[in-house]
């Protein structure tokens, strides 16, 4: 796949909507190790070489991120969850296809991304990878802004839950194994919810 052509049309989203409740403190902002980058640096600089231009950072307290010198987009819906996040992206980005990824995903590997987003194809509206029992992972997936008619619809509707709209837009299904040539243990899928997620000090 050639991957270097895809990268000019593919944007870039990265949800911090969250309000790190498990963790009691904002994840974006913890580091793995003490002098390490902050977690949202590192998901940063992982997606930057799939995507065409700096990505979008969906969040509803700017203040927070403005050191970043990103772009940043507030939700359109309330309390919406991840699916709300994700319209706001989508409707923020001049690109016809995004890759949207959680801000707490410390280890995602820029070869994955780049490989997702290969996959594109014109009548997909979405590409989500599956982990190793089989799961989709629609926090770290393709979304084409086609797709925002039956978002909206479901955010509208009060339907939040993301494997809903997975259901409903069919979007094409990357199997593990396609992706373990990038990822090989498939780090990428793991993000920070709580305290013991964290690597031990």
């Amino acid at each position: 796949m050639k991957m270097n052509n895809v990268k000019q049309t593919v944007g870039g989203i990265i949800l911090a909507g969250g309000r790190s409740l498990r963790m009691g403190r904002n994840k974006a902002f913890l580091r793995l190790e003490v002098d390490g980058p902050t977690i949202i640096e590192k998901v940063v600089a992982a997606l930057q070489p799939a995507c065409a231009s700096e990505p979008i950072i969906v969040t509803n307290t700017p203040d927070l991120y403005q050191w970043l010198g990103l772009p940043l987009v507030g939700d359109s819906f309330a309390n919406a969850g991840p699916l709300g996040g994700i319209e706001a992206g989508l409707a923020a980005s001049p690109y016809a296809y995004n890759l949207v990824v959680g801000c707490d995903m410390p280890y995602l590997q820029p070869a994955l991304l780049e490989y997702l987003a290969a996959c594109i194809q014109p009548t997909v509206l979405a590409i989500v990878p599956l982990n190793q029992t089989a799961r989709p992972e629609p926090l770290c997936a393709v979304y084409s802004k086609s797709a925002l008619p039956a978002i909206r619809k479901r955010l509208q509707q009060g339907q939040y839950i993301l494997l809903g709209l997975l259901h409903e837009i069919e979007p094409l299904y990357v199997a593990a194994s396609q992706l373990q040539p990038y990822d090989p243990t498939l780090l990428s899928f793991v993000n920070m919810n709580a305290p013991s997620d964290l690597p031990a000090s």
